[in-house]
């Protein structure tokens, strides 16, 4: 029976969504003449929910959305509040989980990484360890590399926290917690989904590391190649830490000779403050070869290493590999970082990320003033940026390098070309 007097109680479905719908309208008109400077363009009502509470559901129209808060994702969006900090109001950077997060990372930034957080007025303020030296072996081989520093070990986690921290200090909206579930293309942006709502973007940033699926969504994964790592931290001998013999990164090439398509590393390190030591092993396998067990080769250099002392869990993940076939673009779609290609010689990623960022926000700034996302032109800006040179180089000593890795003769004629590639290293960064 349908009552035309005073309304009693819903109890239908169909009388509780209209009643639900009703109050949203007025709420909503009401809204405008409350607030005349609301931009209907900015915020669309989502009456009908695709699987959640819908009613509370919103649908922002942004600039750009940035997936993942890491160094390449927080670097993007800092970079462009640099060069105007109305950008601020205009990028918003989800992350699926809160910082500080666990990331398997060597935690390493070298002089050129610390350069690219100078470019952008900070300073490393992060608990870390300052290294002077840096030697790399293989069997009886050897060279040095040293600087002041040569390297910055910091703990993953705490310096992507403390980055994050500077990004909301100049005003970058970070939304932690925040899974993305999905991306679409439509004629007038690309739809992000995610557990925090959804969002209408001109431009999406994928920066969501090896693993992240910005590249699968997109179709961008096509001929893309990972490395392995296997990484386990222990804490140092305290004879060690009193006679100063921490200051040195040590990276040996001798698993090579066990078909590994990398080297054994030793990081000293701080974790919460205190002195650690970060040991791990790498393997490009840009060869397709038999997998090779990396646990068992870990577990070998471990034992005849004279700086372990009892070790913790050991961590795994795959690295995505910077190769010149990889994809790094699309229509309103840009790849930084781990999700574009790290270095495939040493796996080094945050310096690399941190400078992805750069390129990214001057190919925004210049497709926002144009008001065109092809983006065709960020292939060309990233091999011709220092960090793309940067780049290649590492690919084709690594594409070289690690082919002949096995053979002691073939390294041996060769030494003198690592020797002279660590003189060309940078010293510093200023």
């Amino acid at each position: 029976m349908i009552s035309h007097g005073h309304a009693g109680p819903c109890r239908s479905k169909l009388c509780h969504k209209f009643a639900l719908y009703r109050v949203s309208v007025r709420g909503f008109y009401s809204s405008i003449h409350s607030q005349p400077w609301l931009n209907l363009s900015v915020a669309v009502r989502k009456v009908e929910s695709s699987g959640r509470d819908g009613y509370n559901d919103w649908m922002q129209k942004v600039d750009v959305v940035i997936v993942g808060a890491g160094p390449a994702g927080l670097a993007t969006a800092l970079h462009l509040v640099q060069r105007d900090s109305d950008w601020a109001a205009r990028i918003i950077v989800l992350e699926k989980e809160a910082h500080p997060r666990q990331k398997l990372c060597g935690g390493g930034i070298t002089p050129f990484g610390l350069g690219q957080l100078h470019q952008l007025g900070l300073t490393l303020a992060v608990p870390h360890e300052r290294v002077r030296s840096v030697k790399i072996s293989y069997l009886d081989l050897e060279v040095d590399f040293t600087a002041e520093p040569a390297v910055a070990v910091v703990h993953r986690p705490e310096f992507d926290a403390w980055l994050a921290q500077e990004a909301r200090a100049r005003g970058i909206r970070i939304r932690e917690n925040c899974k993305v579930t999905g991306i679409e293309r439509k004629e007038d942006g690309m739809l992000v989904l995610s557990t925090c709502g959804d969002y209408l973007a001109a431009v999406v940033v994928g920066a969501d590391g090896s693993t992240g699926k910005t590249r699968r969504w997109m179709d961008l994964h096509r001929d893309s190649h990972s490395a392995s790592v296997l990484e386990v931290f222990s804490a140092p001998q305290k004879a060690t830490v009193e006679k100063g013999e921490r200051a040195q990164i040590v990276f040996r090439f001798d698993p090579a000779l066990d078909d590994v398509q990398g080297y054994f590393w030793r990081f000293p390190a701080r974790k919460a403050g205190r002195p650690v030591y970060n040991f791990g092993v790498y393997d490009a396998r840009l060869y397709r070869k038999e997998r090779v067990n990396l646990r068992s080769v870990l577990d070998m250099e471990l034992d005849t290493d004279p700086f372990t002392n009892g070790v913790g869990p050991v961590e795994g993940s795959p690295i995505h590999l910077f190769s010149p076939g990889n994809i790094l673009a699309a229509e309103r779609l840009l790849l930084v970082g781990d999700a574009a290609g790290v270095d495939p010689l040493f796996g080094e990623g945050i310096s690399l990320a941190l400078a992805y960022g750069k390129v990214a926000a001057d190919q925004l700034a210049v497709a926002f003033a144009r008001g065109r996302f092809h983006f065709r032109d960020y292939r060309r800006r990233i091999f011709f940026s220092p960090m793309g040179r940067y780049l290649s180089l590492r690919w084709l000593i690594a594409v070289v390098g690690y082919q002949i890795a096995h053979s002691r003769l073939k390294v041996r004629s060769l030494w003198w070309i690592v020797r002279l590639l660590v003189k060309r290293e940078p010293r510093s960064y200023t």
